[in-house]
């Protein structure tokens, strides 16, 4: 039977959906990284493993077993996958000027995944000194529940050709006092200043913008500034949670002198932190835009930047909270084996950008019909504009749905689909 839904301008979104916390492929800019792939697991115990692994040819698997203290490794590292056996960490002590830091990315390091590591430093200095972790000409890069602590000038901080990245339930915090004298000249007492992208107004990649996905990210107590700071960049901030209480602001944005502008698309987020939630007046008129995100005081630039063109599925911001800072949430909190394997002590909906488990659409590109075949009978069909506007609601009866969206802007448009309890949701493009 051949249902033709017919445009309700009814009601807000209310929507429920499981999050997946073991992620089996990146979704967003980083979603084309597959890392070390199947390769034989090997577990390192030291510096000198550690890095005689990372520096190996071909595809591998590196399993980090127990507290390893790194004092900076340099390295262009390609098809590899880093896991962090719980428990364990990459620490350094290190504090000086022009010194600390863990891990360094070089130009030419690609597809690279790392999971469930936990990066420690020495605590927040300004003394030009390195982050925790630092992506300097690094592409294809999935970071999925790593905990970053203390990084001395950041956390995890991304320059150069970096490009089309993805960061996933990681935490990032400060629990170490920072060191307030004798700082650089121009520099601040305080340099609590989580994750830098872009390290001057002209530094860009190749194609003039960074693209990351930054998806059910935390930044935690201690964090002062740069929760992200970026300049020529594409960033897509989705299901992510804010709640430090020193800081002073959140996400700080700048066109930039050398590339296309900065664009982002903060989802279903929410800001529970002191100070100001974003500072757009770094240079330049950068473009934001909040969808379905909490806090006092957010507003959109003059100018919208449009969603991400990928497949993926947000939570609505009432559940953020919750599902970031549960016990398998964001951070290193993945069950690790050292046989490689990958799992969460949460069992959940799986989550994935290839499609859903209640309905497929065909064509997500649109010119005018889009077919919904759902799965269960009686599921509710719902499509909704980008700032939340339901435009249509029907129960559907038969497997296919049709919806009619000759009359739709172009752009792009959320299809939801409930049955018993669950949602699933997928973008689709009006030409």
């Amino acid at each position: 039977m051949r249902i033709i839904v017919a445009l309700l301008f009814v009601g807000m979104m209310g929507l429920m959906n499981a999050q997946d916390y073991c992620m089996k492929a990146p979704v967003g800019y980083g979603s084309a990284t597959t890392g070390g792939g199947n390769a034989t697991p090997v577990v390192v115990t030291t510096k000198t493993q550690l890095q005689t692994a990372l520096s190996a040819s071909g595809a591998g698997v590196v399993i980090v077993k127990g507290a390893i203290q790194v004092d900076y490794l340099s390295l262009k590292v390609s098809d590899k996958t880093i896991l962090g056996l719980p428990g364990s960490s990459l620490y350094t002590n290190v504090q000086v000027s022009g010194g600390s830091g863990i891990l360094y990315l070089k130009e030419g390091s690609n597809n690279v995944i790392m999971r469930n590591v936990t990066f420690i430093g020495p605590g927040a200095w300004d003394v030009n000194g390195r982050d925790l972790l630092t992506l300097d000409g690094a592409t294809n890069i999935w970071i999925d529940h790593c905990d970053f602590q203390d990084g001395m000038d950041g956390n995890l901080d991304t320059k150069g050709n970096s490009d089309n990245i993805t960061i996933s339930w990681c935490e990032f915090s400060y629990l170490k006092a920072p060191k307030t004298t004798d700082y650089v000249v121009d520099g601040t007492p305080d340099h609590r200043f989580s994750n830098l992208i872009g390290s001057s107004s002209s530094d860009c990649p190749t194609d003039k913008q960074f693209s990351m996905t930054w998806q059910y990210c935390w930044w935690a107590q201690g964090c002062v500034e740069r929760q992200v700071r970026a300049r020529n960049a594409q960033l897509h901030l989705l299901n992510c949670y804010w709640n430090s209480d020193v800081s002073k602001t959140c996400i700080g944005l700048e066109d930039g002198s050398g590339g296309v502008g900065t664009y982002c698309y903060v989802e279903g987020s929410v800001f529970a932190a002191t100070g100001v939630y974003a500072k757009l007046n770094y240079g330049g008129t950068p473009d934001i835009q909040f969808v379905d995100c909490m806090g006092s005081g957010l507003s959109n630039s003059a100018t919208l930047p449009a969603a991400p063109g990928y497949l993926y599925r947000a939570i609505p911001s009432l559940e953020v909270e919750a599902a970031v800072t549960r016990s398998c949430g964001s951070g290193a909190t993945l069950q690790v084996t050292e046989a490689g394997g990958v799992s969460s002590s949460c069992a959940v909906t799986s989550v994935t950008a290839s499609g859903t488990e209640l309905f497929t659409v065909s064509p997500v590109v649109v010119t005018t019909w889009a077919d919904v075949i759902v799965s269960e009978y009686g599921a509710v069909v719902e499509c909704f504009d980008l700032k939340g506007k339901k435009l249509f609601h029907q129960v559907a009866v038969d497997s296919n749905v049709y919806l009619d969206m000759s009359a739709f802007s172009s752009g792009v448009y959320l299809i939801s689909v409930t049955s018993q309890g669950r949602v699933d949701r997928q973008k689709v493009v009006k030409r």
